[in-house]
């Protein structure tokens, strides 16, 4: 039986596929399946693809390479993958990959018996940030939750990562329909957004503790292009809605403070967003924005001046961002 079946949507990554496609396929665990979804890439990602797995004759029966004809987006992608598996997988367990990241070659051997040492619903790991400008490598934890109820809390509270990539689910739970958490046009928290609903069906998870996947923040990938689009900031507001309205229980609520700040923040990027719904988002975010370490004062000051006068607050926020972003092309750097 196949035990662990690895899902990578595949879209201009031709200078990265190679090494990403050399750690899959370098695995030490033998029983694995992969499925490669060319999201009608406009480069040679794909035949760098098949050249790749010519040195790799052993993983050919392994390999399914889905081309789609037009390009509908990363969450389409994942969703023919997993369509792919309900239909024709093995796999125990299921896991997804980027196209432009790569693995340690024993990522996935360690995450299935540590898995199944714990007879766990979802298995999750630490990762290595690779920053491609500055060469510098930051090793960050995937969590420290043994729960799910713990988990959850963690992601809400930005205390763990929300990425698909460094967590395995059982296969049943992988397979369910997460349509109305994650619609298909969705660009951005789109990995929360299967995650929760994913986390909901499982009764058990467990850290495996290793830093097995290399994650790429280069220029030009979707993660560098998104934040300074209004697109993105939609995305952020609609999904944590989406999370407020599901996790309703009060063990979730003051983890998801946080995030509903963060919904509170981005809104304010959103041209045409309304007062009313302004108001209505910070009067439930409000309880500890004086207190949160993550946002800066002047950011607190500018909320406090919108609920007074939102027209006012929103032209001080965007005059601050203007700067903000000015300074960071001069010096290359975050100001935070």
């Amino acid at each position: 039986m196949t035990k662990v079946s690895v899902c990578i949507p595949v879209y201009g990554v031709e200078k990265y596929i190679e090494r990403c496609a050399r750690s899959l396929f370098e695995q030490t665990v033998p029983e694995l399946e992969f499925v490669f979804v060319n999201d009608c890439t406009p480069d040679k990602s794909i035949e760098v693809l098949r050249q790749t797995l010519e040195d790799y004759p052993h993983r050919k029966s392994q390999v399914t390479i889905i081309d789609l004809p037009e390009n509908r987006g990363l969450v389409n992608a994942r969703n023919v993958a997993l369509e792919y598996l309900a239909a024709h997988g093995s796999g125990e367990y299921i896991i997804h990959c980027d196209s432009d990241d790569y693995v340690e070659p024993d990522m996935y051997e360690r995450m299935y018996e540590c898995a199944a040492a714990h007879d766990a619903d979802m298995v999750y790991c630490d990762y290595l940030a690779e920053f491609q400008n500055s060469g510098k490598v930051l090793p960050l934890s995937g969590g420290t939750a043994e729960t799910v109820d713990e988990m959850i809390k963690e992601l809400f509270s930005r205390f763990a990562p929300m990425f698909l990539w460094n967590k395995m689910f059982r296969r049943n739970i992988a397979l369910k329909d997460y349509s109305q958490f994650c619609p298909v046009d969705v660009c951005y928290l789109e990995d929360g957004c299967r995650v929760f609903p994913m986390l909901c069906n499982c009764g058990s998870a467990v850290h495996c503790h290793g830093y097995f996947y290399h994650y790429r923040l280069r220029r030009g990938s979707m993660s560098d292009k998104l934040p300074e689009s209004v697109v993105y900031q939609q995305n952020i507001v609609d999904a944590i809605a989406i999370w407020d309205a599901r996790f309703t229980e009060e063990k979730y609520r003051l983890a998801l403070d946080y995030r509903r700040r963060q919904a509170l923040y981005m809104a304010m990027s959103i041209p045409g967003f309304s007062a009313k719904k302004w108001r209505s988002l910070y009067n439930s975010a409000k309880k500890g924005i004086w207190h949160d370490c993550w946002f800066p004062l002047p950011l607190k000051l500018v909320f406090a001046l919108t609920t007074v006068n939102f027209t006012c607050g929103v032209l001080v926020y965007r005059i601050l961002r203007f700067i903000y972003r000015k300074c960071r092309l001069l010096t290359g750097k975050s100001l935070k």
